[in-house]
């Protein structure tokens, strides 16, 4: 993982901080801007879980690499891709730099994380601020409560939707 993708991640999913005038505009949104807002709150959420899988899994395939690369001896040839040109080193060369590539794809992974939580704590006060009720969502007290049967015995039917 080279500086460039490490910067690419960290400066686009950093959470900023409202500033005080737009906390105010918030507040007096209409109920098409309440729902735009949470369309964009939970975009940029799942974007970021996203880009939490896609390093994921670089990180596990560089350490498939160092996996294989273990058990080789240190002066044995390899080639390694970097930046689109295929160069030969050995073993020794090659193995501490894929590691501290995994060590730096875990902080990037943290950081995502953290932001993660952010993205879903802001998401999830949105949607209490403004008692939204999502289509899908289970919730109990919103569940119609079953038919129960009338006291003599005989149930009483509504009309059928059809």
């Amino acid at each position: 993982i080279n500086a460039e993708y490490m910067g690419h991640f960290l400066s686009v999913y950093f959470f900023s901080i409202m500033s005080e005038k737009e906390k105010e505009e918030e507040e007096h949104l209409d109920e098409n801007q309440i729902i735009e807002r949470y369309h964009e709150l939970r975009q940029m959420y799942s974007t970021v879980c996203q880009n939490i899988s896609q390093v994921e899994m670089d990180c596990n395939e560089y350490q498939l690499v160092l996996n294989a690369l273990e058990p080789l001896e240190p002066t044995r040839k390899c080639y390694r891709q970097v930046g689109g040109v295929l160069v030969e080193r050995t073993v020794a060369e090659v193995t501490p730099a894929v590691a501290a590539q995994i060590a730096e794809m875990h902080k990037v992974l943290q950081q995502l994380n953290d932001n993660m939580k952010t993205r879903e704590l802001a998401l999830s006060d949105h949607i209490a601020k403004y008692n939204l009720k999502i289509k899908g969502s289970k919730d109990i007290a919103d569940a119609p409560a079953p038919a129960k049967p009338e006291e003599d015995g005989t149930k009483k039917t509504g009309g059928v939707l059809a």
